[in-house]
């Protein structure tokens, strides 16, 4: 999930031209923060910073009038050295000027979500996502018409906001930044599966439960694949990606990432004779994503592949489109249909793949939820608030997710 995370929004401090700026807050909205002050910047010539599928620029040194809260930031700086330039990814917790306080809201927020002490009995059916209040599980009870308020879990991965989840059974895998944490729902048993090259920004398992996590690095970022059964990371690097930031693999071990890099759009890592094979990926001729990649899944049901984008930038026109390939994947067959998200980001479908989930936000980026909607039709069908929720996914589920 990380696409939902990263988008960039222009702000501006008075009397200026509008400029992307990073900022005090959480992932989701670090860089739409509102202060009643506005934003003060000033260039900082020691670096450059880039956006997901921006173009590096000088960066700024911000400081905000008054800031709504004090949480996580998500920040990807790409600074410059002598000879080379170096990337850095960093989950970091928020530098606030002095004098700024957190607004209550959030807080009461946080204080008042009922807790469930760690693994129990859960809902037979359940919408589980990653807070970016609190860097802790919670979930919600699967209703025909969504839910508020959903429970945290406590004594589980804690600080790991931001993260994507996919689901095995009753295992999650959730990305932390450098890699895979698996926890079982039920048992409360956790596991870590290290990332040894980059910032572990997706994940996806297939259908004989091999996890694969995408990189989000630029130019050499790559997957990696942990064998069912087997804690030890196999690199597969595709020449082709760049900024790769949400991947699925299909039925047949395929592997698809959804990037925003010099090439926007979808890459296709096919399954050979000895698994996946680098050395034939390719682009795939697919409608093309002119604003926001958003996500990517695969449908298990029918193999279709599964592409979320926003093609308006999230600046309030058509966003949220979903587009359904059958095979094979054509820009020809694809049907889209039209979700009227606010700025969409990561997609997941329910284990009957009757219902797709959409990661969304308010029109000033201050709440973020999930959609429920009809597959593959977009009906609405409610949404689940109330948790500012980032990564997410259902148990249960059937693989591939």
């Amino acid at each position: 999930m990380k696409a939902w995370a990263r988008k960039p929004r222009n702000h501006a401090a008075i009397g200026t031209a509008p400029e992307r700026v990073p900022a005090c807050g959480r992932p989701r909205s670090a860089w739409r923060r509102r202060g009643a002050g506005g934003f003060t910047c000033s260039s900082n010539p020691g670096g450059m910073i880039a956006w997901l599928g921006t173009a590096p620029h000088l960066a700024r040194v911000c400081t905000v009038g008054q800031l709504e809260h004090e949480e996580v930031q998500s920040v990807m700086i790409l600074r410059s050295t002598i000879g080379a330039a170096a990337v850095f990814f960093g989950i970091a917790v928020a530098a606030c000027p002095a004098g700024t306080t957190a607004a209550p809201r959030f807080a009461a927020a946080m204080h008042a979500r009922m807790l469930h002490a760690g693994p129990a009995t859960l809902p037979a059916k359940a919408l589980f996502a990653l807070s970016t209040d609190t860097g802790s599980l919670e979930y919600w009870p699967l209703l025909a018409k969504g839910g508020a308020d959903p429970t945290g879990i406590t004594g589980g991965p804690t600080g790991v906001a931001g993260g994507a989840l996919a689901a095995n059974g009753d295992e999650l895998a959730l990305t932390n930044g450098n890699g895979v944490i698996l926890y079982n729902v039920s048992t409360g048993a956790t596991a870590a599966l290290p990332d040894p090259d980059g910032y572990a920004a997706d994940v996806a398992i297939d259908t004989n439960g091999s996890i694969y996590v995408v990189n989000f690095l630029a130019k050499g970022g790559n997957v990696v694949m942990y064998p069912a059964g087997s804690g030890a990371p196999v690199e597969i690097n595709c020449g082709l990606l760049d900024y790769a930031e949400t991947i699925a693999v299909d039925n047949e071990g395929d592997i698809f990432v959804n990037q925003n890099g010099a090439f926007t759009g979808v890459v296709e890592i096919p399954h050979g004779a000895n698994g996946p094979d680098a050395r034939q990926c390719s682009k795939l001729a697919l409608k093309r994503e002119p604003g926001y990649v958003g996500g990517i899944v695969v449908d298990p049901k029918t193999d279709d592949l599964v592409v979320l984008d926003d093609p308006d930038l999230c600046a309030g026109g058509k966003e949220g489109r979903v587009t359904v390939y059958p095979k094979p994947y054509q820009k020809s067959t694809g049907h889209s249909v039209e979700l009227g998200a606010n700025c969409a980001g990561t997609i997941r479908l329910n284990a009957k793949s009757s219902m797709m989930f959409v990661g969304d936000e308010s029109v000033s980026g201050g709440e973020t939820y999930i959609l429920q909607r009809g597959y593959p039709s977009g009906k609405p069908l409610g949404m689940y608030s109330g948790g500012d929720p980032a990564g997410f996914v259902t148990i249960p589920n059937t693989l591939p997710d």
